[in-house]
């Protein structure tokens, strides 16, 4: 039965009703609001920080600093002489009583991993947000850049009289496919601030290892470079990763990386479905 959710006679607006709502409105992506500073991370006295800031997650759930507040983390001491990493972020946990609450976390990790973002209404009881990666070297800790994608402000051109101006939208989206062994890889910019990519399709080809990366194409002569190395991962069964690597010349690649498990490189066995969707900012 439909239900007219903000009218004066309907009483029984929900969390989840609002993150339906907030879920619609990012596209499914999670990412920060421009307000606020924007959860900027630091380093302060050794120890990182995200200042204040709003980040809605894929599937709606809205997480807040308060302004001129901050979060910090506490990482494991270092040892002189070595290279450890660390993802910091955001923990929604749901407790006793199914009750949902936020909470940090610091998880040890590599160069390049990443935590796979599962969510509440999909029956998970813990949905990690990473925002930074820790580069620990030695004793002393650094942030990578953000590791989430600031959403463009919604906006309205109109006329000079505040209204109307026409059917056009306010900010155009540029798309750009490329079709890969059996997989479509879609990239789409909008405003030229937000680049969503989207990799699906169903292949029997074989994909190699990390080690020797598939190229998908050249995006560089659309001005679509990203401003810094964009790359990750995706479990596709319980095995294997589909990894993603777009470097800063605009060239997208993919590669089968490792056992989830072991960490080890592998190959794939011929035959596998792929629907990925993940987005930044340029």
């Amino acid at each position: 039965m439909a239900n007219l959710i903000n009218g004066n006679g309907y009483q029984g607006i929900t969390a989840q009703t609002d993150a339906d709502l907030l879920a619609g409105l990012t596209g499914g992506v999670t990412g920060i609001l421009p307000v606020g500073a924007k959860m900027v991370g630091s380093v302060v006295s050794n120890t990182p920080r995200i200042s204040d800031g709003v980040i809605l997650t894929k599937e709606g759930r809205r997480i807040q600093v308060d302004s001129g507040s901050f979060d910090e983390f506490t990482i494991p001491a270092g040892t002189a002489g070595d290279t450890a990493y660390y993802l910091i972020g955001y923990k929604l946990v749901t407790g006793e009583g199914d009750i949902q609450t936020c909470e940090t976390f610091v998880q040890a990790s590599t160069a390049t991993g990443t935590i796979t973002e599962n969510t509440l209404k999909g029956g998970s009881s813990e949905v990690y947000i990473s925002v930074y990666r820790v580069i620990q070297t030695g004793l002393d800790n650094a942030l990578s850049d953000c590791l989430l994608p600031v959403f463009a402000p919604l906006s309205v051109e109109g006329d000079d009289e505040g209204g109307g101006g026409g059917d056009e939208p306010a900010e155009d989206i540029v798309s750009y496919t490329k079709t890969f062994k059996g997989l479509s890889v879609t990239v789409d910019v909008f405003a030229g601030k937000l680049v969503f990519v989207n990799i699906s399709g169903n292949t029997n080809a074989q994909i190699v290892t990390k080690s020797a990366w598939e190229t998908v194409g050249n995006y560089a002569a659309q001005n679509l470079k990203p401003r810094n190395l964009v790359e990750g991962y995706t479990e596709v069964n319980s095995i294997q990763s589909l990894r993603y690597y777009w470097d800063s010349n605009g060239v997208f690649k993919i590669g089968f990386g490792r056992n989830t498990a072991s960490g080890a490189a592998e190959n794939v066995a011929n035959g596998y479905v792929v629907n990925l969707h993940f987005a930044f900012a340029l």
